[in-house]
């Protein structure tokens, strides 16, 4: 019966790692995407500064926490969020406002798939 509840208690204590993780990771992504998409917003309005400074908050925001992701993330997707955000910034410098668009949707898409990684799931128990 004792093996009973230490095995229960690991498994609780995985679903409570887990569940704050998952938490967490939405709570590093979501700014960024609020950022892009205010930065999508002022780039159609060709609002040029605001559109580079947000994708800059953006962009400091994620290299502050990618030591943290690379811990609970694949590596691979890390890298190509960082790519990307380099990607949107010369499309921002160059002006092109479609480009950005799809850059910065990509950008949010992968975060929101870095969030479903996270989810609570028999598969990311075991």
């Amino acid at each position: 019966m004792r093996q009973l509840w230490i095995s229960v208690a690991i498994l609780a204590g995985m679903v409570l790692l887990l569940s704050w993780n998952m938490v967490h990771v939405h709570q590093l992504t979501e700014p960024m995407r609020e950022d892009l998409s205010q930065a999508v917003a002022a780039a159609r309005e060709e609002d040029w500064q605001k559109a580079e400074a947000l994708t800059q908050k953006a962009q400091e925001h994620w290299q502050s926490n990618v030591s943290y992701l690379r811990f609970v993330q694949f590596h691979e997707e890390i890298d190509e969020v960082t790519v990307l955000l380099k990607e949107a910034k010369g499309f921002l410098w160059d002006r092109e406002v479609g480009e950005y668009t799809a850059m910065s949707v990509r950008i949010c898409g992968k975060l929101e798939a870095m969030c479903g990684l996270e989810t609570i799931s028999a598969g990311n128990l075991f």
